[in-house]
């Protein structure tokens, strides 16, 4: 039985691989580590509704700043 290597390449299409081009985990786990500069200071949404709310109130707060000036 032939042991499987796994090894990820940061550019999908340069990762060998042996036919089986499943990269869902890989893009799932990096996806889930990286965060905008706006959520670091708190709690990143979770739920595709909390990133709508928030970009929602956070492009009524741009409006409202650029319709004062």
């Amino acid at each position: 039985m032939k042991t499987a290597l796994r090894t990820y390449h940061p550019v999908p299409s340069l990762q060998k691989s042996d036919g089986n081009a499943q990269d869902a985990p890989r893009i799932k786990n990096c996806l889930k580590a990286a965060l905008l500069p706006s959520e670091l200071k708190g709690v990143a949404p979770s739920t595709p509704e909390e990133v709508l709310e928030k970009r929602v109130t956070e492009f009524r707060r741009l409006l409202i700043k650029y319709r004062t000036r």
